[in-house]
């Protein structure tokens, strides 16, 4: 490019490297992995793909979808979701493990991985995520935990994690887990998931340099 020209798009406040950036898209939905902790640090026995889950039926809980409560959303602002606001056109849903069901006890406490292997055809420039979890959740970046955590259902939480990306493989990892029984004033000895329901949810934008 001609220096002039260079200088004029300058000028205009154009920037070179970002006009040239492209832009990969996450989020949790049925191609994430899950994992029991048992499995987790080999990741070679998964569980099966991740659950789409919902609190009950609503606007926004996904065909498909295992519900937690029966009946309508009413109280949950007619999503039959979490309280906080996804945008449905993030497409994310909240997930958790497919070996649950609103019966299965032993839900307090209870810890899965998710996990996601992508590729960056490029150099990461930048890059954020937007998570949330039912109890608690942190995000490992191929490999390295996050500093950041996705706490609370009823919050979201943004997370950058530009610097640890690399170009080509890479991999995220949620470490999620669900709240003690004294979180439900419903459980006794323990708690099956419709007393302590649990998921976690996250979506974000990867900006690379081809």
């Amino acid at each position: 490019m001609h220096v002039r020209s260079l200088f004029a798009l300058l000028a205009l406040g154009v920037s070179i490297d970002a006009a040239a950036q492209s832009t990969i898209t996450l989020h949790t939905d049925e191609t994430w992995s899950a994992f029991d902790p048992a499995a987790a640090s080999t990741l070679t026995s998964d569980a099966g793909a991740a659950r789409l889950v919902c609190l009950t039926d609503g606007t926004q809980c996904p065909s498909g979808a295992m519900k937690y409560w029966s009946g309508d959303a009413t109280g949950y602002g007619g999503t039959g979701l979490w309280n906080v606001y996804i945008d449905p056109a993030t497409q994310a849903r909240w997930i958790w493990s497919p070996t649950v069901t609103p019966d299965t006890t032993g839900a307090e406490n209870a810890e899965f991985f998710f996990v996601k292997a992508f590729s960056v055809p490029g150099t990461p420039v930048s890059a954020t995520v937007t998570c949330a979890a039912d109890d608690l959740a942190e995000l490992y970046v191929n490999g390295t935990a996050v500093a950041q955590r996705c706490d609370g259902g009823s919050a979201l939480n943004t997370l950058d994690v530009g610097a640890y990306l690399r170009p080509g493989a890479n991999m995220f990892v949620l470490h999620a887990q669900n709240g003690p029984k004294w979180f439900s004033a419903t459980c006794s000895d323990t708690c099956t998931y419709s007393q302590n329901p649990a998921a976690v949810v996250l979506y974000g934008t990867i900006q690379y340099q081809p």
